[in-house]
């Protein structure tokens, strides 16, 4: 796929509240982000203030692609070009959102990775 500005291909937004992961989230997620790409930890209180806030952001630097992340959840090593993939092959969509195996729940569950196209 080419990109219209390919200065602005990938805005990731961390999602955070403290979480004991956070760091280990970011490390993770740099791994896997290009020069040209953005990383932005979105942190308010109360947490649904963090995602009022994280879509403002994302309306405002208007990258091609946006990308939200929790920070308590860990990505595997090609998890951000496996889901930028998806979303290239399936135009109509609002959300791709990914699962997460989550050991409190017992299994996997909706959750983790949420990508959305501006355009």
């Amino acid at each position: 796929m080419i990109y219209k500005n390919s200065f602005k291909r990938l805005l990731v937004i961390l999602r955070t509240s403290s979480e004991s992961t956070e760091n280990l989230s970011v490390d993770l997620i740099n791994r896997q982000i290009t020069k040209n790409d953005l990383l932005i930890k979105c942190s308010e209180v109360p947490f649904f203030k963090t995602l009022e806030r994280a879509y403002e952001i994302a309306y405002d630097k208007k990258y091609f692609w946006t990308l939200m992340i929790d920070a308590d959840v860990l990505i595997n090593s090609r998890s951000i070009e496996n889901i930028i993939a998806l979303g290239t092959k399936n135009k109509n969509f609002l959300v791709i959102q990914g699962y997460v195996l989550d050991y409190l729940y017992g299994g996997p569950r909706s959750g983790g990775l949420h990508l959305y196209s501006y355009e």
